[in-house]
């Protein structure tokens, strides 16, 4: 019973998810070239639709279930439970698949008063538990609030970035092949003044090919310790004299350029530095309630 459940009410958020699926690609491509791409129109030159959340108006009547209204009020608090990116989604993809679930959950709720569900032990059980989590959560939320103030978060922030270490970025390209003869071809090819980028299109085999070899930023960790040992003991505008062999193949390498690892702004990182100073807080709550209580822990170890 618990599966069914589970699956009635994931399926309906993973058809409203899965509705988006492109709307949440298309945004990412227009955020990362946003000067090139008019944000107000869709993929057909069209009036893109309003966001989910401003489409709906109140007194709207958007379904009817045995002669019981659906209104706007109702669709809006719906909306409001979902994520932020499907809050902000075109309504023209969403709003009808929102309001086809709300008349599922109607219907299943009437069903499921007709056999006196809420009357079943097992509901009766999920239902006491669901109120203990509620009761735990609220009692922390009210714990914490007003503890953790923007100045925290600030001071909070300051204090990671003087830890974060000053690491090393290098920017570079690559021509991956699957043997070594090849990689001695390309690299006589490139020792005669042929075009990196232009080689990496005709003889890489990974995806980077399509951009030339491009790999981005990237910090020494990131990469296999062969390839990442090689490129960060050259110097900006270097080639590879030799091929890098590696789990993937052999790799030609060209270092475009070097530079310290920017550190990230307060804007990008302080809900998770708020997120950080909730979870310190939390963990000093329980610790003072341990601490005020005999505690004994009788596992017997394994």
């Amino acid at each position: 019973m618990t599966s069914r459940k589970l699956t009635y009410g994931f399926l309906g958020l993973a058809l409203i998810a899965a509705a988006v699926g492109g709307y949440t690609y298309t945004n990412r491509a227009e955020a990362e070239n946003a000067e090139t791409t008019a944000a107000t129109t869709t993929a057909a030159g069209q009036p893109a639709s309003k966001p989910l959340k401003d489409a709906v108006a109140d007194a709207t009547v958007y379904a009817k279930v045995d002669g019981t209204e659906v209104t706007g009020k109702d669709v809006k608090a719906f909306i409001t439970k979902l994520p932020p990116t499907l809050q902000t989604a075109p309504a023209d993809k969403l709003l009808e698949l929102i309001v086809n679930q709300m008349v599922n959950d109607r219907l299943v709720a009437k069903a499921a008063a007709e056999q006196k569900i809420l009357e079943d032990s097992v509901t009766q059980t999920r239902i006491a538990q669901a109120t203990e989590q509620i009761v735990r959560d609220r009692y922390v939320e009210k714990v914490l609030e007003g503890k953790i103030t923007d100045s925290d978060v600030k001071k909070k922030y300051a204090e990671l970035i003087k830890q974060m270490p000053n690491q090393d970025e290098v920017k570079a390209r690559h021509i991956l092949v699957a043997d070594e003869k090849t990689a001695k071809e390309v690299l006589e090819k490139l020792g005669k003044g042929e075009d990196f980028a232009k080689l990496a299109k005709e003889y890489s085999t990974d995806a980077t090919k399509e951009n030339g070899g491009e790999l981005g930023w990237f910090v020494q960790s990131a990469m296999v310790k062969e390839f990442g040992t090689a490129v960060f003991a050259m110097k900006k505008g270097d080639t590879s004299k030799e091929a890098v062999k590696t789990q993937f193949g052999y790799h030609v390498i060209n270092v475009e350029d070097r530079r310290k690892q920017a550190k990230p702004e307060f804007e990008q990182v302080k809900d998770r530095v708020r997120s950080q100073l909730a979870d310190e807080q939390i963990r000093k709550l329980v610790d003072d309630l341990r601490s005020k209580s005999k505690v004994e822990i009788t596992v017997p170890k394994a």
